[in-house]
């Protein structure tokens, strides 16, 4: 899915879709600069791209979260027309898990 994309397009940056979504809920639920994210993956094993890196990866995410949340909405919701879903620009992403 990310290679279909275009998100995902060389390994040398980031090893594999997983861990480019790790990174983008831990971006979407922090303070974090891109700089701090960069040291965050780098510090985790993730990645070593540049913080503008990330920036770019991230300026191309939704068409991958796009696809992302289109197959878990239809494993839910099977029988919805997608074609509702057309106005929609922004979905916004809660975690409610307390650890």
């Amino acid at each position: 899915m990310a290679k279909s994309t275009g998100i995902l397009q060389r390994k040398r940056g980031i090893g594999c879709a997983v861990d480019l979504l790790r990174m983008l809920f831990l971006y979407a639920s922090s303070n974090f600069s891109f700089r701090i994210l960069a040291v965050a993956a780098c510090t985790l094993g993730i990645s070593n791209i540049s913080d503008t890196a990330w920036r770019k990866q991230f300026s191309k995410a939704a068409p991958f979260l796009h696809k992302i949340l289109q197959g878990m909405l239809s494993s839910l919701l099977p029988a919805v027309d997608a074609s509702c879903f057309a106005g929609v620009k922004q979905v916004l992403l809660v975690d409610t898990s307390v650890i």
